[in-house]
């Protein structure tokens, strides 16, 4: 189907650096999935994640990604690292790959199946792996099991913890320390299966509930911790997104539910400073914004299946979902280059005096980000920050207003990055 967009820039010239429009891009040439589960990071450049029976590793902050191991065949929910060498994945069942946890010790290169040091070995799969120094905690899963694995000898043995009593499914872990924790999911059948947080501070000896949702049948997906000891955790429910927050380290939690939007299948979650939020749209395309602390939020149509936040303490945000996206723009874009060629993408005619034409020929569906600059990198314009199917796009550029002079036109999409000058003339 093919799109016309006309865009009319009278009066509408931005002031502000290009270099300094904060948004959630894509990564060029970054692992694609249907949907990347997780990622994880040992330090502020060095993180793994695994797509398509494939692990990656970054060392540039999530800025390129190269092939470090297989994985065999399995769904894979979540990875851990705790150094460069070892790590650990939790599957859930897919026949005949059980569900369980698996161990590297050589970067991700090769994996064994550890369950056989678990006891009570679980059926259907670990949803959630977090570790603090060489202590690893495993929760899972998401189809009414609740069951906790840790570690405290970088998973050469394991103890087992039914969490039935308090909950009906467990999804995300988060450590403090080697005795403090956190785990969500959905709470037991007597509390309503409602999503719900559990915090224990003596390595799972005792457990107190510190969050409960107010709507039935919802889960506590996904946690992010700010190192101010502000945390969220994103409430999947399937009529209203909303979010548990805390301020405290996570000892009391308050449930904000999000108001005016339709979208609520939420997944990943993350706040780069007090006030701005993230909450990822995990089966579908987008992610909600709230830029005063959650009382507001906008959704912005752009990114797919957006599952883990994560931020790391010296760098920039990033998100896996169907891609891994980080937040802000890609360094080192020149003004006229071209990375990818997935699509097909045209610019006449050159130079203008009146009209632009941007025509794009998307072969799959795909984030767009088009913006129009100067050449000292000066944002003139933002044509498009949102999904496509594939498909023909043609945007009608009115040039009149711009002064004589050489833009850039830039396409980012997941496949592919544009640049392009162009010339207007009067």
């Amino acid at each position: 189907m093919r799109k016309i967009f006309l865009l009319l820039l009278v009066g509408m010239f931005f002031t502000n650096s290009l270099y300094s429009q904060l948004t959630w891009l894509p990564v060029n040439n970054a692992p694609t999935e249907l949907r990347i589960e997780d990622v994880s990071f040992i330090n502020d450049t060095t993180g793994f994640l695994e797509a398509n029976d494939t692990i990656y590793k970054t060392t540039n902050a999530g800025l390129t990604w190269n092939m470090s191991g297989t994985f065999p065949a399995a769904y894979v929910r979540s990875i851990e690292f705790i150094n460069d060498s070892v790590g650990f994945i939790g599957t859930l069942q897919q026949n005949p790959t059980p569900a369980g946890i698996f161990k590297t010790e050589d970067g991700g290169a090769t994996w064994t199946n550890i369950n056989s040091l678990l006891t009570s070995r679980p059926a259907w799969g670990i949803c959630g792996i977090a570790h603090y120094n060489n202590s690893i905690v495993a929760v899972g899963s998401v189809i009414t099991e609740s069951n906790l694995y840790y570690s405290h000898n970088a998973g050469a043995s394991w103890t087992h913890i039914n969490l039935s009593s308090l909950a009906n499914a467990l999804i995300d872990v988060y450590m403090f320390d080697s005795l403090t924790w956190l785990v969500t999911g959905k709470s037991d059948t007597g509390t309503g299966q409602k999503a719900t947080i559990l915090r224990t501070t003596d390595g799972g000896a005792t457990w107190a509930r510190v969050a409960l949702a107010s709507a039935p049948n919802t889960y506590c997906w996904k946690l992010y911790f700010q190192p101010n000891g502000i945390g969220y955790g994103s409430i999947e429910d399937f009529t209203s997104a909303a979010l548990f927050k805390t301020v405290d380290d996570g000892i009391t939690w308050q449930e904000i539910i999000v108001t005016g939007i339709t979208q609520s299948d939420v997944g990943a979650v993350a706040g780069i400073n007090d006030t701005t939020i993230w909450l990822g749209i995990q089966h579908n395309v987008g992610y909600l914004e709230s830029n005063n602390g959650g009382a507001s939020w906008i959704y912005m149509n752009y990114g797919l299946n957006m599952n883990r936040m994560f931020i790391p303490p010296g760098g920039s945000p990033i998100c896996v979902g169907s891609t891994v996206y980080k937040y802000g723009l890609l360094s080192g874009f020149l003004p006229e280059a071209t990375f990818g060629d997935a699509h097909e993408i045209s610019l006449y005619p050159n130079p203008s005096k009146d009209v632009i034409h941007l025509k794009i020929d998307l072969s799959t569906a795909t984030p767009l980000y088009i913006i129009i600059t100067d050449l000292k990198g000066k944002l003139i314009h933002l044509l498009d920050h949102s999904y496509h199917p594939s498909g023909e796009i043609d945007y009608r550029v009115d040039v009149n207003d711009y002064a004589t002079g050489t833009y850039v036109a830039i396409v980012i999409s997941n496949q592919q990055n544009f640049g392009k000058k162009f010339e207007v003339i009067k």
